[in-house]
């Protein structure tokens, strides 16, 4: 185990994979403890506060479908969004990595 991960909200360290929430709050990607999240950040959802947590099941299966998509994307000859369409899909898949590399690798198993 490497490094403390500790709830941006109450400042309490965060032991077990049950207990991280990791969301983005305008566009940085942020760990907080299931207490805290379910009380106070998952009502607040807006363009800059995320409602989804990065570390959920349903991101994981939306980080599969966007590698796919992004895959797809680049063998397909070029059309005028391609490039932006890119750049959306390859930030949700580099916030995924990021959360798994910073924070869930750093958490012990429950």
């Amino acid at each position: 185990m490497g490094s403390k991960v500790i709830c941006d909200q109450c400042a309490k360290e965060i032991e077990h994979e049950d207990d991280l929430v990791v969301t983005t709050v305008i566009f940085s990607v942020t760990p907080y403890c299931n207490r805290c999240y379910v009380d106070r950040i998952k009502g607040m959802s807006s363009f800059f506060v995320g409602n989804v947590p990065l570390n959920g099941m349903y991101s994981n299966f939306t980080t599969f479908f966007s590698v796919l998509c992004f895959l797809i994307l680049l063998l397909i000859e070029s059309f005028s969004f391609k490039p932006l369409i890119l750049l959306a899909l390859g930030g949700f898949i580099a916030f995924r990595i990021y959360s798994y590399v910073v924070y869930e690798r750093q958490v012990g198993k429950s």
